[in-house]
């Protein structure tokens, strides 16, 4: 029914967050949220197409926790073709841009992005019409050239390894063998005019592309960034805010930071600094703490 979107993310607060700001601010109502893929395509199975809680859209993260978003996407598409997909990540690097487009998602903006870019990203898809934000479009263009001559699985491949990926994660993406992905990669390595993927990354790169990758830890992705996120506290936030409020607060924030392999400084100068134990890194200075490396387990 018009105006209603379903949200898919495994990180509660993110979800809250996104229902109060649109329910608040817009006309949009976020009916149904969910954690996972499999409840989400449960519930539309069930669900007639003329219920006034069926959903226009649906605003789905690339990465779950233990599953990949771009497949929700396409068995979306595949069964209920009237619900359209918006892909909402912390990643807007090419591979994923390409991965979104090729899952016939509608749209694919970042999670930095302000809220009113997602309104009129909501708006546009409503419409019909299709979305991405400006970097994200000089991205697709630059890449263009090199996607235009590559197969089908060659393009699965290329995407993949614009990602990060290792030739098993993308064995086990694709349900490939490793000699058929070794040599989907030769061929596409020679379309390309590179030797191997260490060129292939530089090449990329030199076009202006930009490389943010991850790397898998147990059912984490890590970005390789040393920059960590600082979370600073004054005085008057702790005199606003109960304390047991702020400590659920924080480590809600640091549940997100950390599965997304980014490391969480909580930075308090004041007073009862030891109450939020391993979260809390107690009177480090800013400075200090953007030297900290992102392998350092802050929020463990």
């Amino acid at each position: 029914m018009k105006n209603v979107l379903y949200i898919i993310d495994d990180h509660n607060m993110v979800r809250n967050g996104l229902k109060s700001y649109l329910e608040s601010h817009t006309e949009w109502k976020v009916i149904k949220d969910f954690d996972n893929s499999r409840d989400c395509l449960s519930f539309l199975e069930k669900l007639p197409a003329e219920d006034e809680i069926f959903p226009e859209i649906l605003i789905v993260d690339v990465q779950l926790m233990g599953e990949n978003g771009f497949q929700l996407v396409r068995e979306i598409s595949k069964n209920f073709p009237q619900i359209k997909c918006v892909m909402y990540s912390m990643y807007d690097t090419a591979g994923f841009i390409l991965q979104a487009k090729d899952s016939d998602a509608k749209a694919y903006i970042s999670k930095i992005a302000k809220e009113e870019e997602l309104v009129h990203c909501l708006e546009l898809v409503q419409r019909g019409q299709t979305y991405l934000e400006d970097h994200m479009i000089q991205t697709q263009n630059k890449i263009s050239s090199i996607v235009t001559m590559l197969s089908k699985q060659e393009k699965n491949i290329f995407e993949a390894i614009l990602q990060g990926k290792s030739n098993q994660q993308i064995c086990d993406e694709l349900f490939l063998s490793n000699r058929t992905i070794e040599n989907y990669t030769s061929r596409l390595y020679s379309k390309i005019s590179v030797k191997d993927r260490e060129e292939l990354i530089k090449k990329i790169q030199q076009i202006g592309i930009k490389m943010n990758f991850l790397k898998k830890s147990g059912n984490k992705f890590q970005r390789h960034s040393t920059i960590p996120i600082v979370i600073g506290e004054t005085g008057a936030l702790q005199d606003k805010i109960e304390k047991s409020e702020r400590i659920k607060w924080i480590s809600s924030l640091a549940e997100i930071t950390s599965s997304y392999g980014m490391p969480l400084i909580y930075w308090n100068i004041y007073t009862d600094s030891e109450q939020f134990g391993q979260i809390d890194r107690q009177n480090l200075s800013i400075r200090d703490a953007l030297k900290l490396n992102s392998t350092t387990p802050l929020t463990s």
